[in-house]
């Protein structure tokens, strides 16, 4: 009876050391699930090279950790004007992944709607802050760039101040972008 007690107890062990490890195993596919939809939410690599030789762009991201909170994006609002976005979640890991998705889609489609930058970072800093039980927030640049012109409306939702670099080779920065961050 006492060996079959023990052996009762060892069998329960192993019983829930191989559903722990089954969860865990869940969860790195969902992790690595995530982090695939998040490079899939970035510009493809073709889609800098379609705007040369008006504009010659270049970005990557590599997470910390399989799912990060920074982000940018870049994308044709129209045939004349480019839009341009960086941006850095709070935290890391997949909450902060996923505000970042939510925050990127809003901005998408507030831009689509016609609305200027700093419109886009006002409604969305309002929607973010409405629902945010966990004091989640991110910051962002924001800006649209008529590609014929040169001219670039942009706002700031304090991010770090971006560079500008002239034709001339010249840096700039546009430190008189400054505002909240989203989601406070």
């Amino acid at each position: 009876n006492e060996l079959l007690a023990q052996r009762t107890a060892d069998l329960n062990v192993v019983q829930q050391a191989l559903a722990e490890r089954t969860q865990l195993d869940r969860m790195r596919e969902e992790l690595a699930l995530a982090s695939k939809l998040q490079a899939a939410n970035l510009p493809k690599p073709d889609a800098a090279a379609s705007l040369r030789p008006s504009v010659d762009l270049c970005a990557t991201m590599r997470p910390a950790r399989e799912v990060g909170g920074d982000f940018y994006d870049f994308f044709p609002l129209d045939s004349d004007r480019l839009v341009l976005m960086v941006g850095d979640a709070s935290g890391k890991g997949v909450a902060a992944g996923m505000l970042v998705l939510v925050v990127r889609t809003l901005l998408r489609a507030h831009l689509l709607a016609g609305m200027s930058p700093s419109q886009c970072l006002q409604s969305c800093n309002r929607l973010l802050a409405q629902d945010n039980p966990g004091g989640s927030f991110t910051t962002v640049f924001l800006a649209v760039l008529n590609i014929h012109s040169g001219h670039m409306e942009f706002s700031n939702a304090g991010h770090n101040p971006p560079q500008l670099r002239r034709a001339s080779g010249s840096l700039e920065s546009l430190e008189q972008a400054n505002g909240v961050m989203l989601g406070i």
